[in-house]
């Protein structure tokens, strides 16, 4: 019969290597505690996590971080969670499957981001993926006090006769005293800047206000300004649905001078009642905007919107940063890294031509841009560095707001081109 002592002394030995198994203990409540995890590379992992800490796992590739933190302790965590769920919630759900080890304490339900490396979308974060960044916003429209970047103090209400004041104060004044420094004597009739006030109806709103436009036309009102442009509200009017307009009815036109006080506080009593606390005014060439609720009691030189979501969102515009656009980044170029100073424009100053002699993804090539000189009156056969700045200013940046657009150059290679020589503007 064969000897049973060699498979004995084998039992001892796995016994001896395997984790003694642990149980429940006053510290256990404080941590959470893995024993004999196996999943994928791991091989009888156990350890101990604290809680109410932020733990991060490191290490080489390979080395069964995603397994453990992923795969071992969200996985028992979420299963846990849908279990105790009623049969009913956990049909829509289906059945986890247990994770391979032996036992995990402490630990409490758990919610896991997910790594992804082929999002390349700077406007998706992980506030936007969970909806945290919605309630964020939420919250500090709701409960949030808006200060002054320049006072440092919390911004406060203005009545329409405060905001009269400061009009008249600053405006309503001889342009010969203001420039002197002087006292005004007076000011006659006539005197003061042509002044529009406006009650803004519609903010950057996306529709066609149809039954807006008819009810305010039949309230009595003559004119608004749409989209920047000042319109008869009798003539036919006709907006696009899907784009994003801009509504503001006009209460009133007059010089701004203090023989119309009476005028300007009425128009600002009808415009705040109008839209809810907010006002905007045309004083001459200048454009001033005010809140009956977000205007700064010291300096009067910020002017804050009504608090709302939007505003705290870096996908929208009214809340983006102007200069990035919401992306938390700037791309921009060296000019200089960019252009030989001793070649002139016809013997290759431009180093960022493809070797096709193009620029990237355009069909503009040398032939171009020397037109493009000789439509702009700049000498092609003067080196780079010899043209005057204000010349290589208007090759490289241009003359105009308008950016230059791929599909236009692709559709109509010479349409930015035929723009310059008619009216002299170029988009860089």
């Amino acid at each position: 019969m064969p000897s049973d002592k060699p498979a004995k002394s084998q039992s001892r030995a796995l016994a001896a290597s395997s984790p003694p198994r642990t149980t429940a203990s006053p510290a256990a409540l404080d941590s959470i505690v893995v024993v004999g995890a196996n999943e994928h590379n791991l091989r009888n992992i156990s350890i101990t996590l604290p809680r109410d800490s932020l733990t991060v796992f490191t290490g080489v590739s390979g080395s069964g971080k995603s397994s453990l933190a992923f795969d071992t302790l969200f996985k028992e965590g979420q299963r846990r969670f849908l279990e105790s769920l009623s049969p009913y919630a956990r049909q829509f759900l289906g059945q986890m499957e247990k994770p391979r080890v032996e036992h995990v304490e402490g630990l409490s339900p758990t919610v896991s981001i997910d790594q992804k490396t082929v999002n390349r979308n700077p406007r998706s974060t992980v506030g936007t993926i969970t909806e945290l960044y919605d309630h964020y916003r939420l919250l500090f429209a709701r409960l949030g006090t808006p200060y002054c970047p320049n006072c440092q103090v919390p911004i406060a209400s203005l009545a329409p006769e405060q905001i009269a004041d400061r009009l008249l104060a600053e405006f309503a004044t001889p342009h010969s005293a203001r420039a002197s420094g002087q006292q005004p004597q007076g000011m006659g009739p006539e005197d003061g800047p042509a002044t529009i006030v406006y009650a803004p109806m519609v903010r950057e709103r996306k529709g066609e206000y149809r039954k807006e436009l008819d009810d305010w036309r039949e309230q009595g009102y003559v004119r608004a300004r749409i989209d920047g442009t000042v319109r008869r509200l009798d003539e036919e009017i006709v907006l696009a649905r899907y784009k994003k307009h801009s509504l503001e009815l006009v209460m009133d036109r007059f010089r701004l001078n203090p023989a119309n006080r009476s005028r300007l506080t009425e128009a600002l009593e009808k415009a705040v009642a109008l839209a809810k606390g907010l006002v905007a005014l045309d004083v001459g060439d200048e454009q001033r905007s005010f809140s009956g609720n977000m205007t700064c009691g010291k300096c009067g030189q910020v002017t804050l919107p009504e608090l709302e979501p939007r505003l705290f969102s870096f996908n929208d515009p009214q809340g983006a940063c102007a200069t990035c656009n919401g992306l938390g980044m700037l791309h921009q170029f060296s000019a200089e890294k960019l252009t030989d100073p001793d070649e002139p424009l016809a013997g290759g100053a431009f180093r960022f031509f493809t070797q096709n002699g193009n620029v990237m993804f355009t069909e503009i090539d040398t032939d171009y841009v020397l037109a493009l000189a000789k439509a702009l009156k700049i000498p092609a056969r003067t080196p780079w560095g010899e043209l005057p700045a204000e010349q290589r200013r208007l090759l490289i940046y241009g003359n105009t707001d308008t950016a230059m657009r791929i599909r236009n150059v692709f559709r109509n290679p010479f349409l930015l081109l035929e723009t310059a020589e008619q009216e002299g503007l170029w988009p860089g």
